[in-house]
């Protein structure tokens, strides 16, 4: 890592501490660790805020097709301060730069399965078939 790019890891890094603060999965935090090292090694250059650079590491991570598991958009946003689309066109070129290499998060469904209950409503009939 050059000297230049220390305030922004550090700054980072110090992003995905409050966000796995709030959310925390040891696992997941691993891989958005590996994955800002990756970064590190092969980009010096960071144009933009490094807050939305922080939250689309997270976002490349662990985005499925809908989102960061378990979290928000809207919570996304607060932490990183940085808007949505911002973060996911950082995610796409963090992925692109990546490659084959990126760390990919891969929740274990038990667990958001929780978080499904506590969020959305599901009802014990979801076929519709009135048993």
């Amino acid at each position: 890592m050059e000297t230049q790019d220390r305030p922004f890891a550090e700054f980072c890094i110090k992003l995905h501490h409050e966000f796995f603060e709030r959310f925390p999965d040891t696992t997941y935090r691993g891989l958005v660790s590996r994955a800002l090292a990756m970064l590190l090694e092969r980009q010096q250059n960071f144009p933009g805020e490094a807050g939305a650079w922080a939250g689309a590491v997270v976002y490349a991570v662990g985005h499925g097709r809908y989102g960061v598991p378990g979290v928000l958009n809207a919570q996304l946003e607060e932490i990183f301060v940085a808007k949505m689309p911002v973060i996911r066109k950082r995610a796409a070129q963090i992925k692109q730069l990546l490659g084959d290499d990126a760390p990919l998060y891969i929740p274990d469904l038990a667990s958001l399965s929780g978080f499904v209950r506590q969020n959305f409503d599901i009802t014990s009939d979801p076929a519709g078939t009135g048993q």
